[in-house]
């Protein structure tokens, strides 16, 4: 017979109280294995993904979509003409550190070439009539350029016109995209002209011969006024080669030049190609600082890092006081960081009215640019700016004070709390670290889904359509080509009145045709992406559900075992892995559906069609407001499993 209505339930009054219990350490102690079959699920599902991992990287070729892009538009080693030119040269790499570069792009000629440049070159000086033949298979030119048949005078106009590259440096492929060897030069083992070279090691000058330094300080153009503004002219060696002085020094581990020196040498080196030397020393300058700034910061990493620990141990220290001054004076504590806040707020506002008064009386005139932070300064030079930051704070400032006042006896309750939760982590210090390992294992998911997700795209045929052939009146295909086609017949086919190959009309890659299975193949990348990370999230939560319920429910602190949070972990791993799977498939269900609800919002924009727009807003905030529910419905049920030992 079932039980039902109140006659199953014992009065109050007859229920035996809990006696005290000096080892008792929860609510349940002996405990069953929990949702099993869910966990069974998720290992399987996870054998499922490694599946699509190991199918997408021996099918997908991730370099199809990050195959670099041209100026005009080609892909190289994709594109007809370029199969064998598979890396792109920038004429100017220093454009690209703009920025607004990953938005606009380089605003410097990119070519496509079978390899990278291996020296630096400077063609100014080193392209001669006798150097021509030599020299003639390093130059990068556009397309329109005939560098087998150009004469020198030819290479010396395209130069000019910024058809030719004036210069090359040593390059390294990144990702196919040739950048700029500027690595710094080592002093340690240079040949020594004279015996006026020393080791560097010992603190005295080291230099290399006149005529290697030259070369490559001006590859590296360490050609900068504010380091040589610091040298002292005891610290200069000089030594004579060609009729020509030279001042090489060393600080900070790093031959520099005298830029008296090299600026007269480029004026010599450009005349002849018409080019400007600041603008040249500008550019060059840039990107020396760019690769310097960040080989400084390495170096000052690498030197500074027991500075750097020793600072990660105080501010631990810190934080451990911090925690004890919560559990012993914590009212005070946390009245005095509302004071703090309320204090921070209102100096913010004075400093806000202060600049908006400053350029209300003394406005700035407008002006453009494309830097980031002149960019800053222009809209932070603007009354109105101020004046919206002043009313933004202000607001601010009057809603926390309202909360302040009418909350101010749950503050009294948070208090409280907040001093059981200080005492909590002092008795159980790992739990301060533990965090540590959750973040690492979901950052490696992470990458492993991102890196699946490109996979996957690059899944399928290569797609290729003709361009141009309409623009291109010289160029005959023999009607073989409309739409669609292949780069290698193409090139073949489709040839110029002239007998060469096309000047416009070239076969484009145009994307990949994905199979009908990579939808699916989706599906399960991003399923089990969010899976696995609401997992991890999930364990987590677990473990330190258990491991502060232990601390809660021993009478004396002092008899909390030491490896408290090392049973937590135990007891996760042993007993409710599959509730946590459980859980953790809910919310991810729900977050996948919120990610395909964002995908056909971003496709229904272009209908711009207002029915369809309120739908899926309401949709978006159903599912957004479900999946905040089943967050807080989820730590609860680990909660009551980690103290009760109960399933989902």
């Amino acid at each position: 017979m079932g039980c039902c209505g109140e006659c199953c339930v014992p009065p109050k009054e007859s229920r035996e109280p809990i006696r005290y219990d000096p080892d008792f350490k929860g609510p349940v102690h002996n405990r069953s294995c929990t949702d099993i079959i869910w966990l069974i699920l998720f290992i399987l599902f996870l054998g499922v993904w490694g599946y699509v991992g190991y199918y997408s990287i021996t099918r997908g070729n991730i370099e199809n979509l990050l195959a670099p892009i041209d100026s005009k538009g080609r892909r190289c080693g994709l594109d007809s003409g370029l199969e064998d030119k598979k890396y792109l040269v920038f004429f100017d790499i220093s454009k690209c550190l703009s920025p607004d570069s990953p938005i606009v792009g380089c605003s410097t000629p990119q070519v496509c070439v079978s390899k990278c440049p291996e020296r630096f070159i400077r063609f100014g000086t080193e392209l001669t009539p006798a150097t021509m033949e030599q020299l003639r298979s390093s130059m990068v030119c556009t397309d329109d350029v005939n560098v087998r048949d150009m004469t020198h005078t030819q290479a010396m106009q395209y130069i000019k016109e910024n058809k030719c590259a004036p210069y090359v440096l040593q390059s390294q492929p990144v990702i196919s995209r040739c950048i700029g060897d500027l690595s710094t030069i080592q002093c340690k083992g240079a040949t020594t002209p004279s015996s006026k070279a020393f080791d560097s090691e010992s603190g005295s000058v080291c230099v290399r011969n006149t005529e290697e330094a030259r070369k490559s300080l001006l590859n590296r153009a360490t050609v900068l006024d504010t380091y040589l503004g610091w040298i002292s002219a005891s610290w200069v060696t000089t030594f004579t080669r060609n009729e020509r002085e030279t001042h090489v020094v060393v600080l900070f581990g790093r031959c520099f030049v005298n830029v008296t020196q090299v600026v007269t040498i480029m004026e010599e080196e450009t005349t002849n190609i018409g080019l400007d030397v600041d603008e040249m020393l500008t550019q060059i300058s840039q990107l020396v600082q760019f690769n310097q700034l960040s080989a400084q910061i390495v170096q000052d990493l690498e030197q500074s890092r027991w500075y750097l620990a020793g600072a990660l141990v105080f501010v631990v220290i810190i934080c451990f006081i911090y925690i004890l001054l919560l559990r012993w004076v914590v009212v005070p504590v946390v009245w005095v960081s509302i004071a703090g806040l309320f204090g921070l707020l209102g100096f913010s506002l004075y400093l806000c009215y202060k600049n908006y008064e400053y350029y209300r009386d003394n406005p700035v005139g407008l002006y453009q640019t494309t830097n980031l932070k002149g960019y800053a300064e222009s809209i932070f030079s603007k009354k109105e700016t101020w004046m919206a930051l002043l009313v933004a704070g202000a607001i601010l400032l009057l809603i926390l004070l309202l909360v302040v006042i009418f909350l101010r006896n749950r503050i009294s309750i948070a208090t409280a709390l907040i001093r059981e939760g200080s005492k909590a982590v002092t008795s159980i210090k790992s739990t301060i670290f533990f965090p540590i390992f959750p973040w690492v294992l979901q950052c490696v998911v992470m990458a492993y889904g991102v890196f699946i997700f490109m996979l996957i795209l690059s899944i399928g045929e290569n797609a290729f359509g003709v361009a141009n052939i309409k623009n291109d009146t010289t160029c005959d295909c023999g009607g073989l080509y409309t739409e669609s086609c292949d780069p290698a017949t193409f090139a073949l086919k489709c040839r110029d009145t002239a007998g060469g190959a096309c000047k416009m009309a070239i076969c484009h890659f145009t994307g990949i045709n994905n199979p009908h299975s990579v939808v699916y193949l989706h599906l399960i990348n991003l399923l089990g992406f969010f899976w696995t990370l609401f997992f991890i999230s999930g364990v987590s939560d677990m473990i330190l559900a258990s491991t502060f319920s232990r601390w809660y429910w021993t009478f004396h602190k002092k008899d909390l075992p030491f490896f408290t949070l090392t049973s937590g972990i135990f007891q996760t791993l042993r007993y409710h892995l599959g509730t946590v799977a459980f859980g953790a498939l809910i919310i991810a269900i729900v977050r996948v559906i919120r990610v395909i609800l964002e995908y056909i919002d971003h496709k229904l924009k272009k209908f711009d069609n207002p029915l369809s727009r309120a739908i899926m807003c309401c949709c978006k905030c159903f599912f957004w407001c479900l999946e905040s529910f089943l967050k807080f419905i989820n730590k609860n049920a680990y909660i009551m499993c980690a103290v009760h030992g109960h399933s989902f």
